[in-house]
């Protein structure tokens, strides 16, 4: 359990490491990876689970597809630059260097 608040069910899994995420990724065949949630300059970007490992660190990369959900997301802790404004940089980053950026009600799963 995460908290009394956030359960995962019977077939969701929690991820702790980035061997754990491999493994759960080639189990499953995925070949899409949706982030959302958590901060897109710490915990997305350089976690155990973030993306830069899939983005070009790993050299064992998976063919997969990573889509940042931008108003499911946010960045702070600049010295420089307001919340808001480096959460905008930070997307802006994403698109150039590491996946593709969505807005959560353009996501359809059919």
């Amino acid at each position: 359990d995460i908290t009394i608040h956030l359960k995962p069910k019977e077939n969701e899994y929690v991820i702790a490491s980035y061997e754990e995420l491999r493994y759960v990724i080639w189990r499953h065949n995925l070949k899409l990876l949706i982030y959302m949630g958590g901060a897109t300059n710490e915990c997305m970007l350089h976690r155990d689970t973030g993306i830069n490992r899939f983005a070009g660190i790993d050299t064992k990369q998976f063919p997969i597809t990573i889509v940042v959900l931008e108003d499911c997301s946010s960045a702070g802790g600049s010295l420089v630059l307001s919340d808001s404004l480096f959460s905008i940089a930070m997307i802006e980053y994403y698109k150039q260097k590491l996946s593709f950026v969505s807005s959560s009600t353009d996501i359809i799963f059919e």
